[in-house]
């Protein structure tokens, strides 16, 4: 049942509203990161008299630049390339921070950057302690900044220049002492650049061909173990054929196929085609 209210008779009640413009500031505290958010107690609409109206609530949202800086926690990365020189002797460089602060960076003396495996997600890093991102609600403590070293090598060098690397550079240990026999009996194999991923693409096709031809020819085992037990068995018929009288020399006739047991003559109509 419904019955109208008694204060006002079921008439109801307006409310003027009107639309109003704020000027809301928001203070970007340091070490705050994306995705955090700012509240605004009772700022945003109501909904209706009597009723305390919801909070504003601002997101932030991490800007991309072209700094080069990544940043990861409190911790910031930037990528930077060495030359082969450098990564022997020593490297130096400047660096402009976020804040525009210049930053001299130097290797230690004698330490040698070692190049990435570029199969794997390790990178050959250093570290700055105190250069990273400030600590939310503790500005006085601060990240580390990393700096990730990739090495240019050369194209090539001449043979005056991998004379005088010989000269200065350390021996292998265990480099082989290659001899003339050696050089003339062993196989001889050049290295080549190849991308691992655009070989295993290569293998899958060969085997979706093989994979193919099985399914037109039936199937067939490895050709060295099917060419091995041909020649057994036919070795063996071969001395019965003889003292048959039905196999002139090292090939069948025509006919002696059929006389032969019909397993072998299955493995012998194989080896034929």
């Amino acid at each position: 049942l419904q019955s109208p209210c008694r204060q006002c008779q079921g008439q109801g009640q307006s409310f003027k509203t009107k639309r109003s413009k704020e000027m809301v500031e928001v203070h970007i505290e340091k070490g705050m990161k994306h995705g955090q958010r700012i509240p605004f107690r009772g700022m945003a609409d109501e909904n209706s008299p009597g009723v305390e109206p919801g909070d504003l609530i601002i997101v932030l949202k991490q800007k991309e630049d072209d700094s080069g800086f990544t940043r990861k926690g409190n911790d910031l990365f930037i990528r930077r390339t060495v030359t082969l020189l450098e990564a022997l002797t020593g490297y130096t460089t400047v660096l402009t921070h976020l804040d525009d602060r210049k930053l001299i960076i130097r290797s230690k003396p004698g330490d040698i950057i070692r190049p990435i495996d570029m199969t794997s997600e390790k990178h050959f890093l250093k570290a700055i302690k105190g250069e990273g991102m400030p600590t939310h609600k503790n500005p006085f403590v601060y990240g580390n900044l990393f700096l990730i070293l990739d090495i240019a090598f050369p194209e090539s060098l001449s043979e005056e220049a991998m004379a005088r690397l010989r000269e200065v550079l350390p021996a292998p240990k265990d480099s082989p002492r290659i001899t003339k026999k050696m050089e003339k009996e062993y196989e001889h194999h050049e290295l080549t650049d190849m991308d691992p991923s655009v070989s295993a693409r290569m293998g899958a096709e060969t085997s979706g061909g093989e994979a193919y031809d099985e399914d037109e020819e039936g199937p067939r085992g490895p050709s060295g173990l099917l060419i091995r037990l041909v020649i057994y068995d036919i070795q063996f018929d071969t001395r019965a054929a003889r003292g048959a009288g039905s196999v002139d020399g090292p090939s069948f006739d025509a006919t002696a196929c059929w006389k032969l047991p019909r397993k072998v003559a299955a493995v012998w109509e194989i080896f034929l085609k």
